[in-house]
C-alpha cells in the first residue's frame, strides 16, 4: 500500500504524502491554511461581539416525536454539538470578514471567480462540542454505492477566532491529517468527498469559529441549499 499513489491526487507516493506520520507534515493538496489573515485583536473583539448575541443549539427532526404528535419536533443534534450564534446585528462585519478570505486567499490561489457564498456562521464549541465526520457538498448514496453532489457548494471555508481551548481540531479523515487552529487563521478546501472532515471534541474551554460555503462561477448547480446568497464585493 505504501508504494501506491496518494488519494489527495498529489502525483506523490501515499508513504511520501497523506502515509507520513510525522505530526507536522505539510497539509494535502488542496488543503490551505493562511496564518494571521485575521490579527488578534480583530479576533478577540469579534468573540466579545458574539458573547452578547444570542445562540441556538443546532438541531434536527425528531422523528418519533413528530409523528406522535403530528407535527414537527426538533431535537438537539448529536452530530452537530455546537451553538450558532445570532450574529444578524453585526451581519455586515462578519461578510466583509468572509468577503476579504475569498478575495484575498481563495480566488488568488484557486484562480477562479467565486460566483456567490453561503451566510456565514459564527459556532461556538464547549466542553463536549464537536462536529462529526462529514463532506461539505455531498452526500453518500448507499444504492448507487456512491457520493452525490447536494449542495451547491465548491470551496469550504473557515475562519478561527481563538485557540486558548484543548482538542477541537480539523481533522481530514481520508487525508491522515490534523490542523490545530490558531486565532487569526483562515483554512479553505474543495467541498468534497474527497475531503471528509470534523471538528474534533473539545476537551476543555471554547472555540469560536466562522464557516461558510462558497461556490465556483460555472460549476455545476443542484439548487440546494436554498438560502440568501452574498456576491464577492471585490472594490
Amino acid at each position: 500500500i505504501l508504494s501506491v499513489l496518494c488519494y489527495c491526487l498529489s502525483g506523490k507516493k501515499f508513504s511520501d504524502c497523506c502515509g507520513d506520520p510525522s505530526p507536522n507534515r505539510a497539509a494535502p493538496v488542496g488543503v490551505h491554511v493562511y496564518s494571521g489573515l485575521f490579527s488578534k485583536t480583530e479576533c478577540k473583539k469579534m468573540i466579545r461581539l458574539a458573547e452578547q448575541q444570542q445562540r441556538v443549539w443546532l438541531t434536527l427532526k425528531d422523528e418519533e416525536r413528530s409523528a406522535e404528535q403530528g407535527e414537527t419536533v426538533q431535537k438537539r443534534d448529536p452530530s452537530r454539538v455546537t451553538q450558532a450564534v445570532d450574529m444578524m446585528e453585526h451581519k455586515d462585519l462578519v461578510v466583509g470578514w468572509m468577503n476579504r478570505v475569498i478575495t484575498q486567499c481563495v480566488e488568488p490561489v484557486i484562480n477562479q471567480e467565486i460566483e456567490f457564498f453561503e451566510p456565514p456562521q459564527l459556532l461556538r464549541y464547549q466542553s463536549g462540542g464537536l462536529y462529526k465526520s462529514h463532506a461539505d457538498s455531498e452526500v453518500f448514496d448507499a444504492g448507487s454505492n456512491q457520493w452525490v453532489k447536494s449542495f451547491d457548494r465548491d470551496v469550504s471555508l473557515l475562519i478561527y477566532l481563538n485557540d486558548k481551548y484543548k482538542g477541537g481540531g480539523l481533522r481530514f479523515n481520508h487525508l491522515n491529517y490534523t490542523y490545530q487552529p490558531a486565532a487569526g487563521d483562515v483554512v479553505f478546501f474543495p467541498s468534497t468527498h474527497r475531503y471528509v472532515h470534523e471538528s474534533l471534541p473539545i476537551q476543555r474551554g471554547i472555540k469560536y469559529a466562522i464557516v461558510s460555503w462558497s461556490a465556483v462561477k460555472g460549476s455545476e448547480r443542484v439548487g440546494s441549499p436554498d438560502c440568501m446568497k452574498f456576491s464577492p464585493n471585490r472594490n
